[in-house]
């Protein structure tokens, strides 16, 4: 695989470590050898080689090389873009992948190039595109295992058996053989599964011949149960028979009992409706008594009422008088009110007139103050002009030039002029300093004002005086107003007093109606209780006499003889039950004794095809283990070994042959025999001492690790046949010292020779390999990217 261009769009790593949305890198360009990445630490190098392939995760962020253990989600924002155009075998393939952070979609297509033109080989979906790009580059395992190593990549030592068998698997293109297995194992399964069913026919077989002699005794017992349960049913039916005919007699008896009893029945009938009439006609009459009761009550009080407010009559008549002279007197005060309040409010606004013209007299006053300060204002402005002017004049007296010629000298031209000034400027003297016309109106306006204001202070008493009586007079119109109101509200009774003399009388008439209508009540409610009393008396002395002589007990035996033939039935159904019971058991039994005749036949040949179907499962269980990964694949992956670690001791001559590995598939047992298992064993010449990978320093295992899995690159190569061109690796060298990274970086260019690489992209800190690197790509914040070919 080898990658031709790169564009990533919104991926965080790229937008904090360059400050760029989108990037573009073109690698058509680049030569041969050794390509680096060039960038101070979080500029983003590791999130374009995380990049550089098309599996749908980032392996230095996924917890796995599985995409269901990464998310881009957490690594790009809006809407991201990864497109990869590659070359495979001759062939250009772009993959797409379109990722909507905020809705968490994705979509993803791989497309190959046909005649120019790019044609999808999925539909979009996820599922499609991860299977497409495992047809094309294989299992994601053993890509990252060798192809691209990732600054996180898993370390061999950490690999488990059934990992590394797996990893073998793909490389070794043995697939075919797993498939073989898978398919034995299948056929196997459904085999044995045929089997168990067989075996479990078998056994419920067994099972069914195993109570034949339970089936048969219990056939007999219920046969004989049959014939004991049909007699017992015969002497039932008997003895229903003679309970019936004892019931029909009794029914003929008691037949005869009950005309005598209808009789009875009429006449008791007619006792209950002539005591239900007299109880609802006692009830009528106690029911109109008491709504009479209530109205004579009510009838009463009325009365009483009437007559305590006729009472109060001379009383109201008296205040009726005495209320006439009091709205007299309340009007005259009323008036009287009047007269003072209308005095009283025509002198308040003279006062406030007054008021007025005080706060006037202030305002003119400022005004007359304005006017004196700008006449003196201006006094002073004109007495110093007019200073100015006979200093002028003074000094145009004392100079040569100031007779005849001062007129056209530039030099007293100005002092001419001020002279010229100071016969207006003494007129407009002589008028400032005499009182202004404005002044004169507004001092005779004060005048008058104060003129006024004079009489203010007894226009002040009279109006406290006038304030006073108000007062007094609305005391009094207080008072009557009380006195008025305890006479109306007396009166408010007064239109029922005179309605109460009114209807007095016939208040007394209605009285007398309803006693004489109470007692006409009580006298028909005796007369109709007797007579009632007395035809119910007649009736019951009838009942009595027919049903003397009666006999009760006829009833008694029926209920008894009827109870007695129930009990008869339930035990004959009990009986028909147990015997239908009994017949569909022997039917049972019957045909249960027919199951065993036909399992005795069925047994012979299930134990023939039981037989045949263990043969058979024996064969493909064979099968499946020869062609699995404990038989034919695990001597391939044995065979495999050796070539591996051929290529990896070439490329570890490159650190001074200090180290050789051997990898080991195969281990003795404590108890004799071999084992399956995986270890690689490395020898150091310096100690003379052999020790597993895991037991090496850090920057041992570092440049081991990268000998043996670029040596199952390499051998990948050979064998399969795919070409990918490129090989990648991020930060592998950071545990070496500097002169191990020069032979760390020999050996890049070693397995380049060897597997016929065009290419190894690679990350790394040290600045002394950049030089030694074909390319350089160098990134820079807000700058983008630069191919440096050296």
């Amino acid at each position: 695989m080898r990658p031709i261009s790169l564009k990533l769009k919104c991926f965080k790593g790229i937008q904090a470590g360059m400050g760029l949305e989108e990037i573009k890198i073109d690698f058509s360009n680049i030569p041969s050898g050794i390509v680096t990445f060039s960038a101070p630490n979080g500029t983003g190098k590791t999130t374009i080689m995380d990049n550089l392939h098309p599996y749908r995760f980032m392996p230095f962020r996924a917890s796995s090389y599985s995409p269901k253990a990464f998310s881009f989600y957490e690594h790009c924002y809006g809407e991201a873009l990864k497109e990869l155009v590659f070359g495979m075998n001759g062939t250009k393939y772009k993959s797409l992948l379109l990722l909507n952070v905020e809705k968490k979609k994705q979509e993803a297509y791989l497309y190959i190039e046909e005649n120019g033109t790019w044609t999808p080989l999925n539909d979009g979906k996820l599922e499609s595109y991860d299977l497409a790009v495992e047809n094309l580059l294989g299992n994601p395992e053993l890509f990252f295992m060798s192809v691209f190593r990732a600054q996180n990549a898993k370390s061999l030592t950490s690999y488990s058996k059934g990992d590394i068998k797996e990893i073998f698997t793909e490389l070794l293109g043995v697939y075919h053989l797993k498939a073989i297995s898978d398919r034995a194992g299948f056929i196997k399964t459904e085999v044995q599964r045929l089997l168990d069913v067989l075996r479990r026919e078998k056994t419920s077989l067994a099972q069914v011949l195993e109570k034949e002699g339970g089936i048969i005794t219990n056939l007999a017992d219920t046969e004989l149960s049959i014939e004991i349960t049909k007699e017992e049913i015969a002497r039932i039916d008997e003895m229903m028979s003679r309970g019936q005919e004892k019931l029909t007699n009794l029914n003929v008896q008691i037949t005869s009992q009950r005309m005598i009893l209808s009789q009875g029945k009429e006449t008791e009938l007619e006792v209950s409706k002539r005591k239900e009439r007299l109880t609802t006609f006692l009830s009528g009459q106690e029911s109109r008594k008491r709504g009479i009761e209530a109205r004579n009550l009510r009838t009463k009080t009325r009365i009483t009422d009437s007559e305590m407010l006729i009472s109060k009559l001379p009383e109201l008549q008296e205040a009726k008088r005495s209320k006439a002279d009091l709205e007299g007197r309340y009007n005259l005060l009323k008036g009287e009110y009047k007269k003072i309040d209308a005095e009283y409010i025509s002198i308040n606004n003279r006062i406030m007139t007054l008021n007025k013209a005080e706060g006037l007299i202030k305002e003119k006053e400022k005004v007359l103050q304005k006017l004196r300060m700008e006449r003196e204002s201006a006094i002073k402005m004109f007495e110093k002009n007019l200073e100015i002017a006979r200093n002028e004049e003074q000094k145009l007296k004392n100079t040569p030039c100031g007779g005849s010629l001062a007129e056209g000298c530039i030099f007293v031209m100005s002092a001419v002029s001020e002279t010229k000034k100071i016969p207006e400027l003494q007129e407009r003297l002589g008028s400032l300093n005499k009182v202004s016309p404005g002044e004169v109106v507004i001092f005779g306006e004060i005048d008058s004002l104060k003129i006024m204001l004079a009489n203010r202070e007894a226009l002040n008493k009279t109006l406290q005086e006038l304030l006073q009586k108000k007062r007094d007079v609305q005391a009094n119109i207080e008072s009557l107003e009380k006195n008025l109101n305890d006479l109306n509200k007396s009166f408010e009774s007064l239109p029922k007093v005179e309605l109460a003399e009114k209807e007095l009388p016939s208040l007394r008439q209605e009285l007398e109606s309803l006693n004489s209508e109470l007692n006409g009540i009580n006298e028909t409610a005796r007369q109709q209780m007797e007579a009632d009393e007395a035809e119910i008396k007649s009736l019951e002395e009838k009942l009595s006499e027919i049903t003397d002589g009666l006999d009760g007990d006829f009833v008694n035996k029926k209920v008894v003889l009827i109870d007695e033939l129930e009990q008869i039935k339930r035990k004959r159904a009990s009986l028909n039950g147990d015997l239908e019971e009994a017949t569909k058991k022997t039917g049972s039994l019957n045909a249960e004794v027919q199951r065993v005749e036909e399992a005795k036949g069925k047994l012979e040949a299930l134990s023939t095809r039981e037989n045949h179907l263990a043969e058979e499962t024996s064969q493909w269980s064979l099968l499946e283990k020869a062609f699995g990964n404990d038989g034919i694949i695990a001597l391939e992956i044995d065979d495999a070994g050796p070539q591996i670690t051929t290529y990896a001791n070439d490329l570890l001559k490159i650190f001074g042959g200090r180290f050789s590995v051997k990898i080991e598939t195969q281990f003795a047992k404590a108890k004799g025999g071999m084992k399956e298992g995986f270890d690689i064993t490395v020898f150091d010449s310096q100690t003379n001492e052999s020790k597993s990978i895991k037991k090496l320093s850090g920057g041992e295992k570092t440049w081991v690790e990268e000998a043996i899995t670029r040596a199952i690159c390499l051998y990948r190569a050979n064998l399969s046949g795919i070409r990918y061109e490129c090989i990648f690796s991020d930060e592998k060298d950071g545990a070496l010292d500097t002169e191990k990274k020069k032979e760390f970086f020999d050996m890049k260019k070693r397995v380049l020779e060897i597997g016929g690489y065009k290419n190894e992209f690679c990350i790394t800190q040290t600045d002394a390999l950049l030089s030694r690197a074909d390319a350089v790509i160098e990134l820079k914040r807000e700058y983008g990217i630069n191919i440096i070919i050296q």
